[in-house]
């Protein structure tokens, strides 16, 4: 390969998807694209724009000592690529920041990150390399020898090479004709989508009546803003941040906007430097996972490092290690105290691996440590096993009948404590304890006025557990005054965490979520209008949740349905096969189908499957089968390669792609076994439904549901939507 030249004002345009890296890979590419043009040498190729000179500041991107994208599959080399034009802008502008799920590290000048979600490989860069104001990507090498880079010395014939043709190569693209229009912004994914391009004042005139009453209303307390999927929250809590900052003038206010992940914090965070762009005390806001804050101790001194970069990684790592402690547990221990558990819990404990029943047991267990065991401080040893036997059960933790039960949790979480300290792990779980101990003491209290926040917002509050929720008021400078703390949150999009009314017959005047979380009474803003699915698939999600209503939800839960302001659609159809089998095959049939008119809406379809079970299965058939076609989530972390697959179908499960929209999607699985009839079915209830409500309200304009015979049938908790014409039979 030719080492790549990227002047620093032609960074941004090689962050758009549609740049054509393969073509450039291939010493082929076009005259232009956007405002930027090619130019091809000898050992180089510069990618620069009309307003580029020879005292340009440059990102040069070298072959190292084993090939660079050769290394990596081709699927992979718009991540590379994406990364390395990324350490090319922090270097030229620190307020860019380097994802922290890259795991970068810095040496003097020299900066180190994983080339990919999944390799082994690091990217090795060096700034300022060779006295000038250039940055050099210079190697890709594995992990174990990228620890120290002192010792990771550069090449420097490629760069010198590039740099000698520099000149030359840009003389040669001033007669180039190029669209000066055609520049994009930098990280072209959801939140540009989102944010469109428009400023703040351009905004606020666009805002409905409900967002701007809520942007415009004063914070004398804790105010919550409640809204379908689709409804502009995150929009709204951005706008509300820049407002107080713009209003704030030029004695800024401190802001904290919590979010609860790494990949929310980012969106965030580009949203309000995007809008905000015009305010210059916006870019004094403070976007972080609330984990990071958390985590104010020197964990590695002692030989620990955290388990996940943030609350949503942390959660998923500590289920890996929670599922294996329990196979290990039944297949050892578990013998001895079977007789004493009740049928129900007997069940999950022997259902198969990676069934519902096993996933279901696992989240129920990593709540009761992070919650119960973890909060209270228990470490393991025997007298907290004597406290734990006394905890007085409330309506979160999970359900758990007689005595030997809680011996079961006790003893599961020994081994679990024992696995973090073999692997020198401390979970999220245990940071947030230590961080809420320290938010206790004297010594924030003395501090807190200098250090702490004017205003805390929290996006996607139904995520953060009970243990979680203590943190956000005692972030604030003032602790005797009011908390100026605002929630936006949807609980119908929890499917896999906490958010419920916690009750104990003691307390009855402190029973409510925000209540415990020092947030008491908080107002309510309502959003009900939908900007990002038709009505025909807003009325059927909100049937989800209204199929059961007898089942105790909580008041956040009864959000006013509201109604879609774009143009109708098809009403949402469903499938009836005999079984597996035919479920995927109809799956890929009306996916590929749906994929021609998606793409000329400018969207992209998904298969999303409603059984984990079945998903692993269904996986490997479609990257076997259709490996050109299918583009597989397994994990948050692969939403980042999304923008690169715009072409392709997106085959997932409803939770891996939760904030993301599809054109059209089918929902694979919708069955009727997937709510075992058992003591704990409305627990079992409340995960179903906002998993099925989250499936449905990734569709824009398209929704199908296939259900298997096999497995019960269509869910009966859709059956009447057919009978009332909100759903029909294909």
């Amino acid at each position: 390969m030719k080492t790549i030249v990227i002047t620093e004002n032609a960074l941004v345009i090689a962050c758009n998807p549609d740049f054509p890296l393969e073509a450039l890979l291939a010493d082929n590419p076009p005259t232009t694209f956007g405002s930027a043009f090619f130019q091809s040498g000898e050992t180089s190729l510069l990618i620069a724009t009309k307003s580029c000179n020879d005292t340009s500041r440059l990102l040069v991107i070298g072959e190292g000592s084993k090939g660079f994208f050769d290394l990596l599959p081709v699927d992979d080399h718009a991540t590379l690529f994406e990364r390395c034009v990324r350490v090319g802008l922090r270097s030229f502008d620190k307020q860019i920041a380097l994802n922290p799920n890259w795991m970068p590290y810095r040496q003097d000048n020299r900066t180190s990150l994983f080339a990919t979600g999944s390799s082994d490989l690091r990217i090795l860069a060096e700034s300022n390399y060779d006295g000038s104001r250039n940055t050099y990507v210079y190697d890709l090498l594995e992990a174990v020898s990228a620890k120290d880079l002192r010792n990771c010395e550069p090449v420097s014939t490629p760069y010198l090479n590039a740099i000698a043709e520099f000149s030359e190569l840009l003389a040669k693209g001033a007669s180039v004709t190029v669209n000066d229009n055609g520049s994009v912004v930098l990280d072209h994914i959801v939140s540009e989508s989102v944010a469109k391009g428009f400023a703040y004042d351009e905004w606020l005139p666009l805002l409905s009546l409900a967002q701007r009453d809520f942007v415009d209303r004063d914070i004398v307390g804790p105010l919550r803003v409640r809204g379908a999927a689709g409804t502009g929250k995150t929009l709204a809590m951005v706008m509300k941040v820049l407002k107080i900052a713009k209003d704030a003038g030029e004695d800024p206010k401190r802001i904290l906007f919590l979010t609860h992940s790494w990949a929310m914090a980012g969106q965030i965070d580009e949203m309000i430097r995007s809008i905000g762009r015009d305010i210059p005390t916006a870019s004094l806001v403070d976007v972080y996972p609330l984990l990071t804050i958390s985590n104010q101790r020197d964990y590695s001194a002692i030989g620990r490092r955290s388990l996940g970069l943030d609350s949503d990684s942390g959660k998923r790592d500590a289920l890996k290690i929670i599922s294996t402690i329990v196979d290990q547990f039944v297949a050892s221990d578990w013998v001895a105290y079977r007789s004493g558990c009740s049928p129900s819990f007997v069940e999950q404990f022997e259902a198969l691996q990676n069934s519902a029943l096993r996933r279901n047991l696992s989240w129920d267990i990593l709540v009761e440590f992070g919650c119960v065991l973890g909060a209270q401080g228990m470490l393991g040893r025997d007298r907290d096993r004597e406290r734990y036997m006394r905890v007085r059960r409330v309506g979160y933790m999970m359900p758990i009948v007689t005595s030997t039960e809680r011996e079961v949790i006790f003893q599961l979480w020994v081994k679990f404590l024992a696995h973090l300290k073999a692997e020198g792990l401390i979970a999220a779980d245990q940071i947030v304890s230590d961080y809420l101990n320290a938010l206790q003491t004297f010594y924030w209290e003395a501090k807190r006025e200098k250090e702490g926040y004017d205003y805390v917002f929290v996006d996607e509050m139904h995520l953060f557990n009970a243990q979680e929720r203590l943190v956000f008021h005692n972030l604030l400078a003032d602790g005797d005054a009011v908390p100026k703390v605002v929630l936006a949150l949807d609980p119908k999009q929890s499917p896999r965490e906490v958010f419920a009314e916690i009750f104990e017959d003691r307390d009855k005047k402190n029973n409510s979520v925000y209540a415990r979380a020092g947030l008491p009474n908080p107002e309510k803003v309502d959003f009900v209008e939908i900007y990002r699915y038709t009505n025909e698939i807003s009325i059927l999600a909100k049937a989800v949740i209204d199929t059961v209503p007898a089942l105790d939800m909580g008041e956040d839960w009864d959000i006013p349905g509201g109604s879609s302001v774009i143009e109708s659609g098809p009403t949402p159809v469903y499938y009836l096969e005999q079984n597996t089998t035919g479920v995927f095959k109809r799956a890929m049939n009306v996916a590929k189908k749906q994929q021609l008119t998606a793409r000329k809406r400018g969207g992209q379809v998904a298969i999303l499957c409603m059984d984990y079970e079945k998903f692993h299965t269904y996986q490997k058939a479609a990257t076997g089968q259709y490996p050109r076609d299918v583009f597989v989530i397994k994990s948050r972390d692969d939403v980042e390669q999304l923008r690169y697959m715009n072409r392709r179908i997106v085959f997932s499960t409803p939770e891996y792609v939760a904030g993301l929209q599809f054109d059209s999607v089918v929902l694979a699985d919708v069955n009727g076994d997937l709510v075992p009839d058992t003591n704990y079915k409305g627990h079992q209830e409340r995960r179903f439904l906002s998993e099925l409500y989250l499936g449905i309200s990734r569709a824009q304009r398209e929704l199908t549901l296939i259900a298997s015979k096999d497995s019960e049938g269509l869910t009966p908790y859709l059956q009447r939507q057919e009978e009332i014409g909100n759903l029909k039979r294909a």
